[in-house]
C-alpha cells in the first residue's frame, strides 16, 4: 500500500487511539483526528488528507452533515464512515450522497485495513452485511422512503427541537424545514408530530 494520509473522527477518543493502532506501519499516517467534527472541517481543508476516516453519530454536526460539506469543499476528498449504525433508510441515502466506503464498527482490523486499501485505489466498499441488508430491506419494505433530511428533522423533533431550532442546527430556513415536515407527514400517512414519533419508532427510524 502506497502511503496514504488520514484524518480520524470520532467523538470517543478511545476509537481514534484504536483505528490508529490498526493503522500503525502499514504505509498510513494519521496526519490528525478530533472529537469536535466543527474542529475536523478547519483541520481537514489545511492539512488535505487522503482519506477521512468518520463516525456517522457526531454531537456539533452529524457525520452525514460533515460528508456534504467536505465534498462541496473538497470534491475529490475520499470518505469512509465508520459505525455501529445499522438503520437502513439512512444507509441507502449514504450509499447516494458520495461516500467512499462504510464499515460496521464491530469489524476487526483486517476489514478496516482491506477498506483503506480498496478506497486508495478508487473503488468504494462497504461491508458484506450492509449491502445484504441493504437488499434485503429494498426487497421486503414497503414503507415509503424517506430522505436523509426527513429522518435528521425526525430525530431533532423527537428531541423536542420546533421548526426553528431545527432550522438553526441544519443552517436551513425555517420555511424549508416546514416542507419537509409537511413531506414527511404525507409519505407517512400520519397527522400529528405524535403520530409521526410513534411511526418513526415502530419503524426504527429513531
Amino acid at each position: 500500500m502506497n502511503q496514504n494520509n488520514i484524518y480520524i473522527i470520532d467523538d470517543h477518543q478511545l476509537v481514534i487511539d484504536g483505528i490508529q493502532l490498526m493503522v500503525a506501519g502499514n504505509g498510513i499516517n494519521v496526519v490528525g483526528s478530533s472529537n469536535s467534527a466543527k474542529t475536523a472541517l478547519e483541520e481537514i481543508i489545511t492539512l488535505k488528507p487522503d482519506l477521512v476516516i468518520s463516525d456517522i453519530s457526531m454531537p456539533e454536526i452529524t457525520g452525514v452533515e460533515l460528508v456534504k460539506r467536505l465534498k462541496q469543499q473538497m470534491p475529490a476528498l475520499k470518505i469512509l464512515m465508520l459505525s455501529m449504525f445499522d438503520n437502513p433508510t439512512l444507509l441507502n441515502d449514504l450509499m447516494h450522497s458520495n461516500i467512499n466506503g462504510f464499515v460496521l464498527k464491530n469489524k476487526g482490523k483486517d476489514e478496516l485495513l482491506y477498506a483503506i486499501e480498496q478506497i486508495a485505489k478508487g473503488h468504494v466498499y462497504f461491508s458484506t452485511e450492509i449491502m445484504q441488508y441493504l437488499l434485503s430491506f429494498k426487497k421486503n419494505n414497503n414503507s415509503p422512503h424517506l430522505t436523509l433530511r426527513e429522518i435528521e428533522i425526525i430525530k431533532l423533533l423527537d428531541k423536542g427541537l420546533n421548526s426553528s431550532q431545527m432550522a438553526n442546527t441544519l443552517f436551513i430556513s425555517e420555511n424549508t424545514v416546514e416542507t419537509h415536515r409537511r413531506n414527511i407527514l404525507r409519505k407517512t400517512d400520519t397527522h400529528s408530530a405524535t403520530e409521526l414519533l410513534r411511526y418513526a419508532r415502530d419503524n426504527k427510524l429513531i
